[in-house]
């Protein structure tokens, strides 16, 4: 029985560390070690979401190796158009700073390279190793209108920009994702020319518009 009981906490402990860990990271992007790795909750790839294009989430998790402070995290956050504890609209966010989050369908705002990181609705730490240095932040956004299209494809496209100004802080994201390809697309190819210290998580869906 001691055994079990052994086995089923252990079993325990390795989910925890597994949940918290992030990949560390042979693999490099623009040339650095990669420092975050970003997951994506919601949508799952290829599903249908929304009611008439709006009313679906956005839900991610970003890993940070280097803890809070290194990731340019300035509190927690809940706001939307009503206002609250942080800024809400397009372009960078101000509680994370580093995220880029694209939309293929975004067309107002700045259009399709739009950062619509600043849109997220709650921000939190969903867990921290006890040294405090490995964290996980959890960001979520509720789609409130159809500003991103109607019975169609979009992509959704995340990452973490890399520290381009060198201060040891993942706060460099832009307002907007210029075309540094010149293919006339903005999509995972310019982040990696604009440079990346995570994974780019790409999840093509449909934004469907079916009354509920």
């Amino acid at each position: 029985m001691r055994a079990v009981v052994r086995t089923v906490v252990l079993g325990v402990a390795v989910t925890a560390a597994a949940t918290l860990a992030v990949p560390a990271l042979a693999q490099r992007d623009s040339g650095s070690e990669r420092r975050a790795h970003v997951q994506v909750h919601s949508p799952k790839a290829d599903t249908a979401t929304g009611v008439e294009g709006a009313a679906w989430m956005v839900e991610l998790s970003v890993g940070y190796r280097d803890g809070l402070k290194a990731a340019g995290w300035s509190g927690p956050q809940v706001t939307g158009p009503q206002g609250g504890t942080g800024t809400f609209g397009p372009g960078k966010d101000d509680k994370l700073p580093g995220l880029v989050v694209l939309l293929s369908t975004t067309t107002g705002f700045s259009g399709p390279g739009t950062n619509l990181a600043n849109l997220f609705n709650v921000t939190g730490v969903a867990g921290r190793d006890e040294a405090g240095s490995a964290v996980k932040l959890w960001d979520s956004w509720l789609v409130g209108k159809p500003l991103f299209g109607k019975d169609v494809r979009s992509v959704l496209t995340v990452a973490v920009v890399a520290d381009l100004n060198r201060n040891g802080v993942l706060d460099d994201a832009p307002d907007t994702v210029k075309d540094l390809t010149g293919d006339g697309r903005i999509d995972a190819q310019d982040l990696r020319e604009l440079g990346v210290m995570s994974n780019i998580a790409e999840v093509p869906f449909r934004i469907t518009g079916s009354a509920a």
